[in-house]
């Protein structure tokens, strides 16, 4: 795993423990709603595994918080958006 992504996984991983703690619910809880091991929890909360989309929105909803609170100060990865295409009437290759 790259430095970026070791930051990010521990990031998201510490996060996740803080609102696992505050939801009190415990580590085999949580992995018996994800139905992952309970293990998986250690490593995601430890930064040593990386949490899939599906994970991190099943936590949200069983810590009563919405998926963005796993990033917080900023850490979003950003994301580059695919260029618009517009389309331009005026410069169709057809005519009427």
């Amino acid at each position: 795993m790259s430095a970026a992504k070791d930051k990010i996984s521990s990031q998201i991983g510490d996060r996740f423990r803080q609102l696992r703690i505050a939801s009190n619910k415990t580590q085999k809880e949580t992995a018996k709603f994800l139905g992952i091991h309970r293990t998986a929890i250690v490593k995601i909360e430890s930064g040593d595994r990386l949490v899939a989309a599906w994970e991190l929105s099943a936590a949200a909803s069983l810590f009563g918080v919405e998926v963005i609170s796993f990033y917080q100060g900023g850490m979003v990865p950003s994301v580059k958006a695919p260029k618009k295409q517009v389309f331009d009437f005026n410069q169709a290759p057809f005519t009427c």
